[in-house]
């Protein structure tokens, strides 16, 4: 079975990171990006930060199709919330439907760019933000090496948070930055301020990302497996990395058990508050060394090539409008959600809504984002991390 998403894993690097043969010497950081344990904890200390500099609680707007750990960043961080419509055509807001939420009342405008896909009005968004003195922060947490008017977005010096978890483009098991502009003197004395992620912690986080990555191969992935309870952690603290591959069968068969899914239904990880911390050189000299990004690109345009090519012989009912750059996954829009996903599970490919199956806001309020949950009842995420997928 082929997993809906799976990002390149360097073995060989993650080994030699966890048992200590690299030099933090050798770390080449951007000096206006700044590294966390998580996304979220990014964009949560950004806004902190803000709120402190501002002295006020602020508006903070974000589109409602997007992930809940956005929405908690926002609320932890003390400030209120702008729920705006996502419009179909761009996965993201619409510069209409940024107005027509805010009415101009708003400081922070979050702008999401989904599944690799830049929005489209980013420009006419950005020089709105800019006339009405409104901070843009980009969410690309699902996008890498976007362009925009053929320069890369990040080069318009908004600021951009990132996200490093196992189904982002690129992944150290655990992780989020942050990139601020050359003149944010005081957010960078800060960030000195945070404590960092332990050593044990940022091995633990490695030591994930190698197992899932194995576990994920086609020729021994099934179903769904990933829980994080004490039988993965406790697998994770006993074995060596080497021994994930060479035991991978027996391995597979205890996470996706049925003892493990109920350890985790009824022990599993509870909902508790962001934890604002610094990575450590351990995942940073992993992520700086990651040398794959070229390849990943065009392995994923030449699946998502093919992919078009087949599943137009299948259905006319597919939407393939949107470019997308980098992702694991692609989104397709179809009103016949559950048969395509039927199909596609019969050829062994994993598909469906991996993402948000809910918005954001209460569902009391969903009837005021109709484009929204117009998503929500058509979109199909469907794997493009290897050419072999659609072959």
């Amino acid at each position: 079975m082929f997993v809906r998403a799976r990002p390149e894993v360097n073995i060989e690097l993650l080994e030699r990171v966890i048992t200590g043969y690299y030099s933090s010497d050798e770390l080449e950081c951007d000096d206006d990006k700044l590294y966390f344990n998580s996304g979220s904890s990014a964009l949560k200390w950004f806004l902190l930060m803000q709120k402190n500099i501002i002295n006020k609680k602020l508006n903070v707007a974000v589109q409602v199709f997007t992930c809940s750990s956005v929405r908690n960043s926002i609320v932890e961080s003390g400030n209120e919330i702008i729920f705006v419509d996502t419009d179909p055509k761009l996965l993201s807001s619409s510069l209409d439907d940024v107005i027509l939420a805010t009415k101009g009342d708003v400081d922070i405008l979050i702008l999401s760019h989904l599944f690799g896909v830049v929005n489209a009005e980013y420009m006419e968004i950005k020089s709105w933000c800019e006339k009405h003195k409104i901070i843009l922060i980009n969410d690309l947490a699902q996008t890498v090496d976007a362009k925009v008017n053929f320069k890369t977005i990040e080069s318009y010096g908004d600021y951009y948070f990132y996200s490093y978890s196992f189904d982002k483009p690129i992944s150290i098991g655990d992780g989020g930055a942050l990139k601020i502009k050359e003149t944010d003197v005081y957010m960078k004395k800060e960030y000195l301020k945070l404590s960092e992620v332990s050593k044990a912690e940022s091995i633990h986080a490695l030591k994930k990302l190698g197992l899932y990555y194995i576990l994920t191969a086609p020729d021994i992935y099934v179903k769904e497996f990933r829980y994080s309870t004490m039988i993965e952690n406790a697998i994770l603290s006993i074995l060596p990395i080497s021994f994930f591959e060479k035991y991978k069968s027996s391995i597979y068969i205890i996470l996706s058990s049925r003892l493990n899914f109920l350890m985790f239904k009824f022990f599993g990880r509870k909902s508790s508050s962001i934890n604002i911390l610094r990575l450590n050189n351990i995942s940073l000299y992993y992520l700086n060394n990651i040398s794959f990004k070229e390849k990943i690109k065009e392995s994923r345009s030449r699946s998502l090539d093919i992919l078009k090519d087949n599943l137009c012989k299948i259905s006319t009912d597919i939407n393939f409008d949107f470019k997308s750059v980098f992702n694991p996954r692609y989104p397709l829009f179809t009103t016949n959600r559950n048969d395509l996903v039927e199909l596609l599970y019969n050829i062994n490919i994993e598909s469906g809504n991996h993402n948000w199956s809910e918005l954001i806001c209460n569902k009391e309020d969903y009837y005021k984002y109709p484009k929204s949950c117009y998503i929500l009842e058509r979109i199909v995420n469907v794997p493009i991390w290897n050419v072999d997928i659609w072959n």
